[in-house]
């Protein structure tokens, strides 16, 4: 949407992170940085530019905002913005600093819903909202569909629908963000030309304990898995095949968590049908019937 950006001017806008993804429509990560850059386009002096400081696209879009900047960051304190202490989330604004919650209060799983709360913390409290009425909105906070999305717990594991997770940053920090043992199904069609996923072999290789691959390139992700010398790997032709397999790899504290990390049209409409798909297979399977 933000191609056709002519007059739009939030009084606050966000930049949580920019990653190689769309490549197939934007053809480079510069093109696609650029027009992620264009939120901030018809800001003045007196709007606000919210900006994730841990990432380095992101942050190098810094220099050319005419809005009032605020950074966020998990790595390190900032002068003005939201920051994570230990483990606890503080903003900082006009140099008052104001606690929002402890990290483990978050009800979201992953590192990167931290950086989500703290961007949405920030844009809060500079449009009224009180650290109150910001942390009780942070604790009362739900999984989106198909992100991270707690499914059912079945014989002591732990189903995940992850669909929405499409790119090769979101699946390695998708696969980091759980910190329980993993069986990953992945795979899908891919998005443009192959890009190096080297990164997400490694992953695996950290933090799974079984790979189930399905879709037409899911050969990608093989291939990565085997140069990080991962190789408890297995292939299916469904989703219903992919879901059975990993009940039977799985032990009581696994997790079995749906992370294609590519796009979805080979087998499915779109990534919700995929989700969905597999949320059914999994209730189906929590209820007996199948």
């Amino acid at each position: 949407q933000l191609e056709w950006v002519h007059k739009f001017q939030p009084k606050v806008a966000m930049l949580l992170n920019i990653t190689s993804d769309h490549l197939d429509r934007h053809k480079s990560v510069a093109n696609y940085a650029a027009l992620k850059a264009r939120i901030f386009e018809n800001q003045t002096a007196q709007d606000f530019a919210v900006v994730n400081a841990d990432n380095p696209l992101a942050a190098s879009v810094i220099p050319t905002l005419a809005g009032r900047v605020l950074r966020f960051s998990t790595k390190s304190e900032v002068d003005e913005g939201g920051f994570l202490r230990a483990d606890e989330l503080y903003i900082k604004i006009d140099g008052r600093e104001e606690f929002i919650c402890k990290r483990d209060e978050i009800p979201l799983i992953g590192a990167h819903n931290i950086e989500n709360v703290l961007a949405a913390a920030c844009g809060a409290r500079l449009l009224g909202a009180s650290p109150d009425s910001i942390r009780n909105a942070v604790l009362k906070m739900t999984p989106v569909e198909h992100r991270l999305e707690p499914v059912a717990t079945i014989d002591g594991v732990l189903y995940i629908n992850n669909s929405m997770c499409t790119n090769l940053d979101a699946v390695v920090c998708s696969i980091d963000a759980i910190e329980r043992p993993q069986i990953i199904i992945a795979g899908g069609k891919l998005k443009g030309d192959a890009q190096d996923f080297s990164p997400v072999g490694e992953a695996f290789s950290r933090r799974a304990k079984h790979v189930i691959l399905i879709g037409d390139d899911s050969y990608v992700l093989r291939d990565a898995a085997i140069r990080a010398n991962f190789d408890k790997l297995s292939d299916v032709e469904s989703m219903y095949d992919a879901v059975y397999l990993a009940r039977t790899l799985s032990k009581p504290g696994d997790v079995v968590v749906l992370t294609p990390g590519l796009a979805s049209f080979d087998m499915f409409d779109n990534f919700e049908h995929r989700g969905t798909t597999f949320k059914q297979i999994v209730t189906e399977m929590e209820r007996g019937r199948t």
